[in-house]
């Protein structure tokens, strides 16, 4: 490897995607706050792909996303 060029290390996927929820809304909402996809989905870098910010965040709260359920 050439001096100076080092891999990049990333943070940890769970603080990279929290910071990026905002939970201030008077509504109970959360807000993503990250990158957005053409149908307006937030989209989240995991791994080297992007993913559904809103099926992270169910994986992340409450485990694997069952068969055959869909997130809306």
């Amino acid at each position: 490897m050439p001096i100076g060029i080092y891999p990049r290390k990333r943070k940890p996927a769970s603080p990279r995607f929290w910071i990026k929820v905002n939970k201030s809304d008077p509504h109970g909402c959360w807000l993503w706050q990250g990158a957005i996809d053409s149908q307006g989905y937030g989209r989240f870098a995991l791994n080297g792909r992007n993913d559904s910010a809103h099926r992270f965040a169910y994986r992340e709260l409450k485990g694997e996303i069952p068969a055959g359920k869909e997130l809306d």
